[in-house]
């Protein structure tokens, strides 16, 4: 499904993906988002680092899963979703998290091949804006938030990746090569 508007619509989200610009000092890796779970009682998701496709397979994967089941635990291996790879979703500290978000915004480095008519760019700015606090004036100006969640949970989740032998970021033993990939953008 190549049109977010559609998707919020059909599903309750969309994964918006931004390319990683390789231009900047330091290089910064691409990411996927997720827009249109707040309004559904959920928390949006970040995931950097990986590859597209791979991105947005584990975004819909958990996303799904929190709008027909219960909310997924947080700062603990989700096990059983993917073979081999037990992602943690992580809440973000709000000061990092603008600093390194502080990029062009999604809609402007929407793929080649996404289709957004007008109406549908301004629906899915309003969704992010109120999702993550972030519309294209915000952007320039710092994070902007209305809020925690229901339950206190964080409006938008790092989901955060191990590398091939089993270590997050936060753990001594995580492979170096990885970490430009992966900034953690919570609390350690």
């Amino acid at each position: 499904m190549n049109d977010p508007g559609e998707a919020i619509r059909r599903q309750g989200y969309a994964v918006l993906d931004v390319e990683p610009d390789l231009s900047a000092d330091p290089p910064r890796p691409g990411y996927a988002i997720t827009v249109g779970l707040i309004e559904r009682g959920q928390s949006n998701l970040l995931i950097l680092g990986l590859p597209s496709p791979m991105s947005r397979m584990i975004l819909a994967t958990l996303a799904d899963h929190g709008l027909n089941h219960e909310p997924l635990p947080l700062n603990a291996p989700l096990a059983g979703f993917f073979d081999g790879l037990e992602p943690v979703l992580r809440p973000l500290d709000e000061s990092a998290a603008a600093a390194w978000l502080n990029r062009p915004h999604p809609l402007d480095a929407a793929p080649i091949g996404l289709s957004i008519d007008r109406s549908i760019d301004r629906s899915i700015d309003r969704s992010i804006d109120r999702s993550i606090g972030w519309s294209k004036k915000q952007q320039l100006h710092g994070w902007a938030s209305s809020g925690p969640l229901p339950g206190d949970r964080s409006r938008l989740l790092q989901v955060v990746w191990p590398d091939a032998s089993g270590h997050y970021p936060w753990e001594a033993e995580f492979d170096d090569a990885l970490r430009p990939a992966q900034p953690l953008l919570g609390p350690n």
